[in-house]
């Protein structure tokens, strides 16, 4: 009987260059070629190693996709045809085209546009979790993918800031959420004051995070004013 013994039949390799071999045993004449498509793959040399070991190299992956191609060994008459299949592994890759969103106070979704290939890692830090959550995420090949966060609403009286980390192995990128205050002004003690015939002085506190002007118009001849700015968010 005749016939074609190939080791191994299937080979997985990392995204970097790097050689493999291949045995063939047989009693025919045979062939060792590559497929044609698959000009990444290329024969070391133009005979075997030894009687029946053939070295290949295989270049780089620098491509944000997973290949595969073919080694064929052919027997005399293009009888007992054998496929040897390689497999290379992708560049893995993240790429945010955003990197800092801002949203109103009243909280709502973001939709974060990202470019990756990998199932990612999101690292949301503790100290932002009671108002920012992941609502959902996807990933697969290299193609514009979403990944949305719930940002709640802000009931503080300042701003806040959120850094969210997204990663894999040691590559990682990350956005920025911002997230505006609820905008105030109101007096902080008394609002009513009495004073005697000789008249005096009023503190009326102020906190406020706003912008504001005092309508000294609306003010009868005998009231003056003067400002005193205590501290930059409580005034």
């Amino acid at each position: 009987n005749y016939g074609i013994i190939i080791s191994p039949t299937t080979i997985s390799l990392t995204k970097a260059d790097q050689l493999f071999e291949i045995e063939v045993q047989a009693n025919i004449k045979y062939t060792v070629s590559v497929d044609i498509d698959c000009k990444w793959i290329t024969q070391v040399g133009t005979k075997a190693l030894s009687t029946s070991r053939y070295a290949f190299k295989v270049s780089a992956n620098d491509t944000y996709d997973n290949r595969k191609g073919k080694i064929y060994v052919l027997g005399e008459n293009n009888n007992l045809l054998k496929t040897i299949e390689v497999s290379q592994s992708q560049t893995d890759a993240i790429f945010v085209s955003k990197k800092e969103y801002e949203i109103s106070k009243d909280g709502g979704d973001i939709e974060v546009i990202l470019q990756t290939n990998v199932k990612i890692e999101i690292t949301i830090p503790d100290n932002v979790k009671e108002w920012l959550s992941l609502k959902s995420n996807s990933t697969k090949a290299l193609l514009d993918e979403s990944v949305v966060f719930t940002v709640a609403k802000n009931k503080t009286y300042y701003g806040r800031t959120a850094f969210i980390v997204l990663k894999v192995d040691n590559l990682q990128d990350t956005i920025k959420i911002r997230q505006a205050q609820t905008d105030a002004m109101f007096i902080t003690n008394e609002k009513e004051y009495s004073f005697s015939k000789a008249g005096g002085n009023a503190a009326v506190k102020i906190f406020y995070n706003v912008d504001h002007i005092v309508d000294g118009a609306s003010l009868p001849s005998w009231i003056n004013y003067e400002t005193n700015d205590v501290d930059e968010n409580n005034k």
